[in-house]
């Protein structure tokens, strides 16, 4: 009897530190996950393009509901996803800039330090974890990109989405162009 106890006792503290390295694993990998998610996404492709050599820059404001309330003003985590869509077939985009905000208007992070090509069709996201609480229910990204040729606008909107309960939820949001410049650019004259 006093052996069979002994390896339970054994099982017992076996047991607890598998559990215990689990959730340190755990909680290194949503680390891990944070971290490289305030990171350039991988199919950006750093180039040393100057924005004065855009013909047209637009900077884009995209709302962000990282929680929503839900019954009785109980609130609601979401994970959002805020995506870049190169919708142009032939031509780059440049990403200048990408930041989020919190719902006071200050920055929390910015995503890029320098210039970054966005392919023709190709997609850059970013992501706020469920867990980031840090924006708040009014915070929004800002997005600045420009163009060296004619181009279509890109689509820029986020995807929130979580659960409450049993229900799923999710829903996007558009971004809006709140600043534009366009540089002329007149034909060269020939003799």
């Amino acid at each position: 009897m006093k052996l069979l106890l002994s390896k339970r006792s054994i099982v017992s503290v076996a047991l607890l530190g598998i559990l215990v390295i689990l959730a340190g694993c755990n909680h290194s990998s949503r680390k891990a996950a944070r971290e490289s998610a305030n990171q350039p996404p991988q199919n950006l492709v750093p180039v040393d393009v100057s924005p004065e050599e855009f013909i047209v820059s637009k900077r884009v404001y995209v709302p962000v509901y990282s929680s929503i309330f839900w019954r009785y003003a109980h609130a609601t985590e979401l994970v959002a996803a805020m995506s870049v869509r190169n919708i142009d077939p032939e031509d780059a985009i440049f990403l200048t800039g990408v930041s989020y905000y919190d719902s006071d208007g200050a920055v929390i992070r910015t995503y890029l330090d320098q210039t970054y090509r966005l392919g023709p069709m190709a997609t850059a996201a970013f992501t706020i974890q469920r867990d980031d609480e840090s924006g708040g229910f009014g915070a929004n990204f800002m997005v600045e990109w420009g163009a060296i040729g004619p181009v279509s606008d890109p689509i820029v909107e986020t995807v929130m989405f979580g659960q409450a309960g049993s229900a799923g939820i999710s829903f996007t949001s558009r971004g809006k162009v709140i600043d534009e410049t366009r540089r002329v650019t007149s034909p060269t004259l020939q003799d």
